[in-house]
């Protein structure tokens, strides 16, 4: 398969508060992959997302994304990787900022691209309606249901066909049925439209439907699920979530 995404001996360090760092992590993935890495809350797993996203610089180490070694890019360059080549799915969706998701999921088709006027609302329509979610278009973030975040973020990934779908935390607190559902939905959208997908998760289940499951802990990566491995893997007991309804807010 076709290499997508390399971390080579990546280091990220802080000096501020509780949060983790990366301790010389290295990962490949494929184009079509889908990767999981699971830890504990504060583990790093979304320092390891920012750092493949360009948002972070690793301080040691390479980063490779389609070939291109990240560190060699301009601020610019990696700043337009997010709404162009990788998307980003979260499950704080747009923050503060007040948006219809009409308008939210559209909005990496505004900036640098010549489209036609309606040509954005249209997009997002048709992707709102493809993750089963177009019932959300007037409907702002605060009024959505877990398992129609998951779905807005997804359309808003796939409005704009990038190569790589960063997803940090998304699918935690899901029950075990929509945590599977939206797996298979994931799996779907990375056959579709031919993307890689890199998901930070908070336990091992999401990994069970993956084809690479990670651990991260004390900023250290270890690859569980290799094939043709001569030692049993390591496993590590993450905390146990409390599951929300899917319905609650």
């Amino acid at each position: 398969m076709r290499e997508l995404l390399v971390l080579d001996g990546v280091w990220r360090e802080f000096d501020r508060g509780a949060e983790r760092g990366l301790a010389g992590v290295s990962l490949q993935l494929a184009v079509g992959e889908i990767g999981v890495v699971a830890g504990a809350r504060g583990s790093g797993k979304t320092t390891l997302l920012r750092v493949v996203g360009g948002m972070e610089s690793p301080q040691r180490g390479v980063v490779r994304f389609c070939g291109r070694d990240l560190s060699g890019l301009s601020e610019g360059d990696r700043a337009r990787l997010l709404g162009g080549d990788i998307a980003w799915a979260s499950r704080t969706g747009p923050g503060r900022m007040q948006f219809k998701m009409l308008d939210y999921v559209g909005l990496p088709l505004i900036s640098g691209r010549r489209l036609r006027r309606r040509e954005p609302e249209r997009r997002a329509r048709a992707a709102l309606k493809r993750l089963g979610v177009d019932g959300c278009a007037g409907l702002e973030w605060s009024e959505l249901s877990g398992w129609q975040r998951v779905g807005v973020e997804l359309a808003q990934a796939i409005v704009h066909r990038p190569a790589l779908l960063l997803v940090d935390d998304l699918i935690d607190g899901l029950s075990m049925r929509h945590t599977r559902e939206a797996m298979r939905l994931i799996r779907s959208l990375a056959g579709e439209f031919g993307f890689g997908v890199l998901i930070a998760a908070s336990d091992l289940e999401p990994g069970m439907l993956a084809d690479r499951l990670w651990t991260l802990e004390e900023g250290e990566l270890t690859l569980l699920n290799e094939e043709d491995t001569e030692t049993d893997p390591v496993v590590i007991d993450l905390p146990k979530r409390r599951r929300a309804s899917p319905g609650t807010r």
